[in-house]
């Protein structure tokens, strides 16, 4: 899994990923400071990059989580602008 890009993030940032073909499910999840999801996406097993619209949050530190058959993979920081 790559870092996500851009970092800052203003509107949008995209992430690069592959899987190994046993993988059930596959997400990404956004939380804020205090713990809470704040944004869930599926990732398509078939693809390799996921572009995620952030418009929606305000701006601030949040970190993503890549999650395969409900672990936690990869936990990085994201910031909003």
């Amino acid at each position: 899994f790559s870092n996500a890009y851009p970092n800052p993030a203003s509107s949008q940032f995209s992430l690069d990923y592959s899987f190994d073909m046993n993988v059930d499910a596959a997400s990404l999840k956004i939380v804020n400071l205090l713990g809470s999801v704040v944004k869930e996406v599926e990732l398509n097993q078939t693809s390799n990059n996921i572009n995620v619209d952030v418009n929606d949050l305000t701006s601030g530190i949040y970190f993503y989580s890549v999650v395969v058959d409900n672990e936690v993979i990869q936990t990085k920081k994201l910031v909003i602008r």
